[in-house]
């Protein structure tokens, strides 16, 4: 493909920009899995549009055999040397590192969720949008401004960082899945198509044990009570080999360093890496069939591309693994590969992005109002359909019939090395970037009624029934999940809530249970919690909770109530009971006094003297009914003396 090359400005990259770069002699693009992704061409002082070619404009090009045209940003122009100056551009998605997120954060979900809201987050406005194939679920805490390809894969707690996984740039759509290729059975052999070989394995970093320690913002420090955890590969090795493994950054004020805790995430770093493997890094040169006549035939089960998964043989070497294709080198001019590299994906993009060049301009125009989901797929679709012209349309013939029976359309003549393909017959219609035998992943829709596509967005949706796993807002705050019923909110702080088909559950950061509120197996309803409060104000406040004795209590600044029912009673201390006859007592004598002052005088007090004995002391009594004194009871009575009445009490 011949470059063309366009304005910064531009923003419709289906027209032919300034020109087409047809004097260009030298073009070739070098990607790198979850690395450097990078153009560079040659062209004479003496070409068309020679002048045009400046820093910050962009160049249009196919940077591999599968892909679409993409996008590259000019970054820096060589002297001329015989005439010729040599062009370096980067992807357009390295426009990423120029733009700032701002610090948010994101309780565990999914990274479709967390990559959407690191472009939500970004300062300023942009076209990017992003995708992930990934099942992984993790938290994402962005505690300061970082840019956003740095949020990707460029430091702790990025994207790759949290959810592994490999990227691929596609203009301006981020894609990332669990592993970006396929297994195609292709085999690097030997006597076939491998004419160069280099084996390198090492122990240099393989560890049989981890050692997990913390230590809190006191400077405390924490580990596991049998110190280590020994993977199960450990016999396979002669000397142990442990891992120090400091967790402290999982761990902040609000979450307490426990055992359980550390055990948890130094289990999670067991699985994520694989610590007890031996490395193997494998170059290889070999024979691309697919490329050559000779294959063309069988050239669909040749190719391979970029983090596809190849078998290399070379029995003389004893060598006979699986690798991943890591890196190529593409001839843009001639669309043929010059180069194709084995090994292992890199976890982050630290190496490209010291290659940034400072004087990239960032876009002065600061929009916070993005468009939304359905306006920016509708604008990507008009801009792929109303730009897709070219291409070849193939209508295949049924040999014994010889009426048509398909339709294609394809980016090269021949279905045997066409790569980007639609096929449309009587079983549907669907689309490939790996040729005309598929997989048919990216969309179909076939004759039984089913629609399969990798990313749908639409603006209203109507249905009768909806049949889905999980439905979910693009910004992972709320879940609904059809398998199991349960609806689940995020809240502040990592704090979420969950409806399930029983009742309402409340869970820490932790993961612990707070408070739920569910059906018993009599249906009476039934509250949990470790701590409950009635009312706001500190005044109004009730508290129940469960002591350290595993005692039910309730505690409260003031307790208004017409009727308490209970067999104990403890208030400060004092317990007061029922006795057989269902009268109340005290189980512990009260050698103190009880005492109504008026301004600092004593009006009245009732307290135990020195033999245990109950006294009340005041100034006047008044006695409304009857008074008992041992087995005599006393009464108001009218008696008149000397034609007076008076009233006193009398034995009755």
């Amino acid at each position: 493909m011949i470059p063309i090359l366009y304005n910064s400005s531009e923003t419709n990259f289906t027209k032919n920009g300034i020109g087409w770069l047809k004097d260009c002699t030298k073009c070739t693009s070098t990607e790198e899995l979850n690395g450097i992704f990078e153009c560079e061409f040659s062209y004479p002082i003496t070409g068309n549009f020679y002048k045009e070619i400046v820093p910050d404009r962009i160049i249009k090009v196919k940077p591999n055999e599968t892909a679409t045209p993409q996008l590259f940003k000019i970054y820096r122009i060589s002297k001329p040397i015989n005439g010729i100056v040599k062009i370096y551009c980067q992807h357009i998605s390295y426009d990423l590192n120029g733009n700032t997120v701002t610090p948010f954060t994101l309780s565990t979900t999914n990274a479709t969720t967390v990559l959407n809201a690191i472009l939500d987050h970004c300062y300023y406005a942009h076209r990017f949008t992003a995708v992930s194939y990934s099942n992984t679920r993790s938290k994402f805490d962005l505690k300061i401004p970082v840019s956003a390809r740095k949020c990707l894969g460029g430091m702790e707690g990025s994207v790759l960082d949290n959810f592994k996984g490999e990227f691929e740039f596609d203009n301006f759509t981020i894609k990332h899945y669990n592993s970006r290729g396929q297994d195609n059975g292709v085999t690097i052999q030997y006597g076939k198509n491998l004419t160069d070989i280099t084996a390198d394995t090492s122990i240099a970093d393989v560890y049989t044990s981890v050692y997990p320690y913390a230590t809190d913002e006191d400077g405390d420090y924490y580990e596991l009570p049998e110190k280590v955890i020994e993977l199960p590969s450990r016999s396979n090795y002669g000397e142990p080999r442990t891992l120090p493994l400091d967790l402290s950054d999982k761990f902040d004020s609000e979450t307490r360093i426990t055992s359980e805790l550390l055990r948890q995430y130094a289990n999670a770093y067991i699985n994520n890496n694989d610590i007890d493997q031996i490395k193997q890094n494998i170059k290889v040169s070999f024979v691309q069939l697919w490329q050559s006549k000779e294959y063309e035939t069988i050239s669909l089960l040749e190719r391979v591309k970029l983090g596809d998964i190849v078998t290399v043989k070379y029995p003389a070497l004893g060598v006979s693994v699986k690798a991943k294709v890591i890196k190529t080198t593409y001839d843009v001019l001639n669309e043929r590969y010059t180069e194709i590299e084995l090994g292992q994906a890199k976890s982050n993009f630290a190496t490209t992005l010291n290659k940034v060049n400072s004087g990239f301009k960032v876009m002065s125009d600061f929009i916070r109002n993005q468009p939304s989901l359905t306006e920016k797929a509708i604008a990507h679709a008009t801009e792929r359909i109303t730009g897709g012209l070219g291409g070849y349309v193939v209508i295949n013939q049924n040999n014994e019939t010889g009426y048509p029976e398909e339709i294609l359309i394809m980016d090269k003549p021949d279905k045997t090395t066409a790569v980007n393909v639609w096929r449309f017959n009587k079983g549907g219609l669907g689309h490939s970037h790996n040729g005309y035998n598929g997989s048919f992943d990216d969309i179909a829709l076939t004759d039984d009624g089913r629609i399969n596509a990798s990313m749908i967005t639409t603006g209203k949706l109507n249905a009768d029934l909806i049949k889905a796993g999980t439905v979910q807002d693009v910004n992972g705050n709320m879940s609904i999940n059809m398998l199991n019923g349960r609806v689940t909110m995020n809240m502040l702080e990592d704090y979420r809530s969950e409806w399930w088909t029983g009742g309402l559950t409340f869970y820490s950061p932790n993961n612990d249970v707070l408070t739920s509120m569910f059906i018993g197996e009599n249906g009476n309803g039934i509250l949990t919690a470790n701590k409950a409060y009635i009312g706001q104000r500190n005044s109004e406040k009730i508290k129940f909770y469960i002591d350290g004795n595993n005692k039910g209590r309730i505690e409260s600044d003031r307790v208004v109530t017409d009727d308490v029912y209970a067999d104990k009673i403890v208030v400060d201390d004092i317990t007061i009971m029922k006795n057989s006859n269902n009268r109340l007592y005290v189980d512990t004598p009260i050698v103190s006094n009880f005492s109504l002052e008026n301004n600092g005088s004593e009006i009245g007090s009732f307290f135990v003297d020195t033999n245990n004995r109950s006294l009340l002391k005041t100034d006047a009594i008044l006695i409304t009914d009857t008074l008992k004194i041992g087995n005599n009871q006393y009464s108001e009575q009218a008696v008149t003396i000397n034609g007076t009445t008076y009233y006193v009490l009398a034995r009755t």
